[in-house]
């Protein structure tokens, strides 16, 4: 337990920020399978799949390491390792990265400005 508050301590709690500035500023990314990871894939960040309350994730459409896209850690002890080999070794932050544009291939495709027109013409072609 003690490795944990060591953990803890290089930790910073922010409240009442703007999470968009801070996805932007980060170099890392910690979550759970949240939408916040999809957020960070788009945004091509290294992500680690925390899962700190041991259930089961099951299929979850948001399990990025199912993806490639993240690495999943369930073991506080291994974290703090993850994130230096992430920062460390730059193959395991590249490799995590260049799947997240597989990704972002697979599934954000059409993001090129026109969503909006694509909409309107759906909407008053179907009238």
């Amino acid at each position: 337990m003690v490795g944990f508050f060591a953990l803890l301590a290089k930790i910073l709690i922010l409240y009442d920020t703007n999470i968009e500035e801070l996805l932007a500023a980060s170099d890392l990314i910690i979550t759970d399978y949240s939408n916040f990871g999809i957020e960070a894939m788009l945004m091509n960040k290294p992500i680690i799949s925390f899962n700190f309350t041991k259930e089961d994730w099951g299929d979850h459409p948001q399990r990025l390491d199912q993806l490639n896209a993240a690495t999943y850690i369930d073991q506080y002890e291994e974290l703090e390792k993850e994130i230096n080999n992430i920062f460390e070794n730059y193959n395991k932050g590249y490799s995590l990265k260049e799947n997240n544009i597989e990704i972002i291939r697979k599934f954000n495709f059409e993001n090129d400005g026109n969503a909006c027109n694509r909409i309107y013409r759906y909407l008053t072609e179907k009238n």
